[in-house]
């Protein structure tokens, strides 16, 4: 058994229980696009959160700035010995 049957497998097994719920594939697809739009109503949600994100990075960012870190204080340098 391939551990592509285990997902294939419920897959198909979900689709053919829904579909033989709804009587027809055309409305299993139209209620579960239905439902998908659903998640359009937290779209400002999402834009509220990618904005605190970036705003704590810019003020991370500030901060690294005025220590004087910079992203490449982070690779590995080898100084030559002598």
């Amino acid at each position: 058994m391939h551990i592509l049957d285990f997902f294939v497998a419920p897959v198909f097994l979900f689709t053919t229980i829904t579909t033989t719920i709804f009587n027809s594939r055309c409305t299993f697809f139209s209620a579960a696009w239905k439902w998908t739009l659903q998640f359009e109503k937290n779209g400002p949600l999402c834009q509220r959160l990618l904005f605190v994100f970036n705003h704590w990075s810019n003020m991370a960012e500030e901060v690294r700035t005025k220590n004087g870190v910079h992203r490449e204080t982070f690779t590995i340098e080898r100084t030559a010995q002598k």
